[in-house]
């Protein structure tokens, strides 16, 4: 699985519209590590355009990553990541690696999990029993997951 982190120089996670840098980690060792680190300046993108120039280089970068944790998004920024299929996960603190990246994969292991079951029980199967599950490749998206959430965060 693999987690992006939009953070400060200090570890503190960032509002989207900022300055920054997005940590891409990722757990294929089994041990978290940072396997890209991705400049991004969005406090003076510039507009819509500039808004959405940054986010193409952003999810260029995030090679196969699907999804960023951040302090909070607004506006357009939103329905951009929305369109690359880009869940967010919303963070108020500072990235301690290990516990904040194994907390996120175990919520969205579990928020798979759930999903998986919802739609087994809806088609009248019986719904999985496993604990853990692979990310890297379960077929539902983790954007599928998020994207009620994201739609209540616009309701707000």
């Amino acid at each position: 699985m693999k987690i992006a982190v939009f953070v400060d120089e200090y570890g503190a996670v960032l509002p989207l519209l900022s300055t920054g840098m997005v940590e891409v980690y990722s757990d294929e060792s089994g041990v978290w590590k940072c396997a890209n680190r991705i400049p991004l300046n969005m406090s003076d993108a510039g507009g819509m355009q500039g808004i959405l120039n940054n986010i193409r280089m952003l999810v260029a970068g995030m090679a196969g990553c699907n999804l960023l944790v951040i302090e909070r998004i607004t506006g357009i920024a939103r329905s951009y990541l929305n369109d690359f299929q880009i869940g967010v996960w919303l963070f108020n603190g500072f990235l301690l690696e290990e516990s904040l990246l194994n907390h996120i994969r175990c919520e969205v292991e579990h928020s798979i999990l759930e999903y998986k079951n919802a739609q087994e029980t809806e088609s009248g199967g019986e719904p999985e029993k496993q604990s853990c599950l692979d990310c890297s490749t379960d077929s539902c998206k983790i954007r599928d997951l998020f994207a009620p959430d994201m739609q209540k965060m616009s309701d707000n």
